[in-house]
């Protein structure tokens, strides 16, 4: 499967543009520790059946095409200033391995790997054969450039793209669709020079004074005494969900407009 990736030549640079500031610090906590796995996203899924690996990297460069955060890559300049580099074109790494290894080993091994944010595309699909026509797909991605509620609409539109090249659609009139909405719709570019405009020194004159005074740590006090976290205490633990289940619990984030994480995790 193809594995090529378009450069940051000057030839290939859409545009140039600042970091926002929740970007700024997760690029600051990358350079102060690159094996530091905190900001590594991964989601995971199964599929049984004939896999068209040249199809997928299709879908997977079409997804670059529709979203330039994934043409995205981040570079300090000598003065120290951070930019973020959104390139014309880009081919999203894809790659393909059978293996007896473990789904755990397979996503630990992707963890350790981490990402070069100057040259890695930092959304990527690593696909395992596990068993014959049995796959799992690994997306990793850097939350640099998207967040867990991006995820699932970038998958969606992966299987959209994939399934519509199976059933015999051209790879460029779906080229030709996507440039067509992005024409009616704002890129995050916009929402960056709109971002750009704000007055800081505003912005850090009312924090200072909405906190002035403040003092205390924020927490949420628990109910019940803390113990000791022992080896018992931390576990995991897997359950498969009807599509019933999984349906009202998809309704219970959207009615409470959070992630379906955060309903598990409350």
């Amino acid at each position: 499967m193809a594995n090529d990736k378009k450069k940051n030549t000057k030839s290939n640079i859409e545009r140039i543009e600042m970091l926002t500031a929740l970007q700024a610090g997760m690029y600051f906590h990358h350079e102060m520790d690159g094996n530091d796995g905190s900001y590594h996203e991964q989601s995971v899924f199964r599929v049984k059946g004939q896999v068209h690996f040249e199809n997928v990297q299709k879908a997977m460069n079409l997804l670059a095409d529709a979203h330039d955060v994934l043409r995205t890559s981040f570079t300090t300049l000598k003065n120290g200033e951070v930019l973020q580099i959104v390139l014309k074109k880009r081919t999203l790494e894809c790659t393909y391995e059978r293996t007896e290894k473990t789904l755990e080993e397979i996503r630990r091994e992707d963890i350790q790997r981490g990402f070069d944010l100057q040259k890695d595309s930092l959304l990527r699909l690593k696909i395992a054969e596990t068993a014959e026509k049995e796959y799992f797909f690994i997306w990793s991605f850097h939350h640099i450039i998207m967040d867990g509620w991006c995820i699932s609409i970038i998958i969606g539109e992966f299987l959209r793209y994939y399934n519509a090249l199976m059933e015999g659609t051209e790879e460029r009139a779906l080229q030709e669709e996507i440039q067509s909405i992005l024409i009616t719709q704002p890129g995050y570019g916009a929402f960056l020079k709109l971002n750009a405009k704000r007055d800081q020194e505003m912005a850090l004159r009312f924090w200072q004074k909405e906190l002035e005074g403040y003092g205390n740590v924020a927490e949420i006090p628990s109910l019940l005494k803390q113990k000791d976290v022992t080896e018992q205490q931390v576990q995991e633990a897997q359950k498969t969900l009807s599509k019933e289940q999984t349906e009202a619990l998809q309704s219970c984030a959207k009615e409470a407009q959070v992630t379906i994480n955060t309903v598990l995790e409350t």
